[in-house]
């Protein structure tokens, strides 16, 4: 159980890993008959400098008499600088055909921000990444009608943060007899 943030200039750059996943555990059949898993004592990530192994204890509570083996295991946490790098030229996607070509979207390019560890926000790869609006949210918009709807990201890597320059873009109808086209 991990509680609490890195430090503001660290970013969490992969899964937390455990050694080992399993222990043993002797007892009353009473005191460990409904058992699946056994907690770890809570650990602070307020606590970590750097990249490394953390030595955690096994949460007793509950099972005084017991015998658990091992009673601590290890924690690897990888960390790395938290960077923060603005990718432009995003081209907003929709479904024209599903939709209509009559609807236009509005900006039809942003800016995105994507902030976390040094390693996956470098190696980025815009063309693995999809800026788009759901056809749902454009269901039923009638002629000459202007909607704001949520402006989606989707390739985001894990322990990557993504936020485009706007939360939402203006999808737009032409009204009847019109092209679509200012």
């Amino acid at each position: 159980r991990v509680y609490g943030d890195l430090r503001d200039n660290l970013a969490l750059a992969s899964s937390v890993g455990l050694a080992p996943l399993t222990a043993r555990v002797r007892g009353s059949e009473s005191q460990i008959s409904e058992l699946d898993s056994i907690r770890l004592e809570s650990f602070d990530l307020a606590t970590v400098e750097k990249s490394g192994v953390f030595s955690v204890a096994v949460d007793t509570a509950g099972l005084s008499g017991a015998y658990i083996f091992p009673d601590v295991v290890t924690m690897g946490l990888n960390v790395e600088d938290d960077i923060e790098r603005i990718l432009q030229g995003f081209s907003v996607q929709f479904d024209a055909e599903r939709v209509g070509a009559d609807v236009t979207i509005e900006p039809v390019v942003v800016q995105v921000r994507f902030s976390g560890p040094r390693s996956l926000v470098n190696t980025l790869d815009p063309s693995l990444l999809r800026v788009w609006v759901s056809p749902e949210d454009l269901e039923g918009i009638l002629p000459g009608e202007e909607r704001r709807v949520p402006l989606r990201l989707e390739g985001i890597p894990e322990f990557v943060t993504a936020v485009p320059e706007t939360s939402a873009v203006t999808a737009r109808r032409a009204a009847e007899g019109s092209t679509g086209a200012d």
